[in-house]
């Protein structure tokens, strides 16, 4: 895997990490924790609706229509989640996130051959994985 992806991929864990540091940095300030939060499972769906979504070209193409249905969860799952977010209560919507985001690399790993993704890709996608789920929770 060349260098710029990995550049990119990694750059797009640091959202996650500076709204966590600015959590517990601010953590006494009610609203601008809020507010970080709320951001946090924002930035949360787009990622993993973009996850799911590299799905869907190959799906079309292969007329795989489990995949297709499959790589649509994530975004349905992201309309439900932000609801409840912003309803009810932003926090326990990070425990969801870290499922979600785990359950797409799963999802990821079953489809990695017919994907054409080699294993350096999937540890790369396992590395990010697992860095975001640990800031989630």
């Amino acid at each position: 895997m060349k260098t710029y992806p990995k550049i990119l991929g990694y750059l797009g864990v640091l959202p996650f990490l500076l709204c966590l540091i600015g959590v517990l940095f601010f953590n006494t300030h009610q609203v601008l924790e809020k507010i970080l939060i709320v951001f946090q499972i924002s930035y949360a769906s787009m990622i993993v609706s973009f996850l799911g979504g590299v799905h869907w070209p190959m799906a079309l193409k292969d007329d795989d229509r489990v995949r297709l249905g499959l790589s649509m969860v994530p975004t349905v799952t992201s309309v439900f989640v932000l609801l409840y977010a912003f309803l009810i209560d932003p926090i326990y919507t990070l425990l969801v996130w870290a499922i979600l985001f785990s359950s797409i690399y799963i999802f990821d790993k079953r489809y990695a051959d017919e994907s054409g993704w080699d294993n350096e890709y999937l540890t790369f996608r396992r590395n990010i994985t697992l860095a975001v789920t640990a800031i989630l929770l």
